[in-house]
């Protein structure tokens, strides 16, 4: 499985702040990895599930202390994740990863079989991205880029990548129940 690196950009950096505009409604980099002052304040007008979700991954990656990649690392820990075996539900697996560095700290997105993101990103964005390369049907036919399809594969990630603990953690902050 080919994964590439390269220094690049999204298509377009002033749609990165519209659609930022959009979620929180003034200009600022993405909360992904930086996260906002409040995680309850964040307003995402257009998608709540979205909010949820990126609400409990601030909250959980508080708890677990994920490890941080730099450069290099990147491609080398999704490489590692897309060459092991996955079931057939990932056949999306096995098709090449582009990974395109930004020099702009927080920004993480995924289209088209390239995972974009800022150098250093922590290993809960990769996988996050990485789980959009494993379910991009729910983005391609139903713009539902954070439902069931894309939780599946990212719990499944987190699971099989960082642990059982790990991927409890994030369904508590989810879901706000306690095991």
């Amino acid at each position: 499985m080919p994964v590439q690196v390269g220094m690049g950009q999204p298509k377009s950096m002033s749609g990165v702040f519209e659609t930022l505009e959009n979620l929180f409604g003034e200009r600022r980099p993405s909360a992904l990895a930086t996260g906002p002052p409040s995680a309850p304040q964040i307003r995402y007008r257009n998608d709540p599930v979205s909010a949820n979700l990126y609400a409990a991954e601030i909250a959980f990656r508080e708890e677990v202390s994920p490890r941080w990649l730099v450069g290099p690392e990147i491609a080398a820990f999704v490489a590692d994740i897309v060459a092991r075996p996955w079931p057939p539900q990932y056949p999306c697996a096995t098709w090449p990863v582009r990974i395109a560095l930004v020099p702009f700290t927080g920004y993480a997105s995924y289209e088209n079989g390239t995972i974009t993101v800022s150098s250093p990103v922590d290993e809960t964005v990769v996988l996050h991205e990485l789980a959009h390369h494993f379910a991009p049907f729910a983005l391609a036919s139903t713009r539902d880029f954070h439902g069931p399809a894309f939780m599946g594969a990212y719990v499944d990630l987190l699971t099989q990548i960082l642990g059982p603990d790990v991927a409890a953690a994030f369904d508590r902050h989810l879901t706000g129940r306690s095991r």
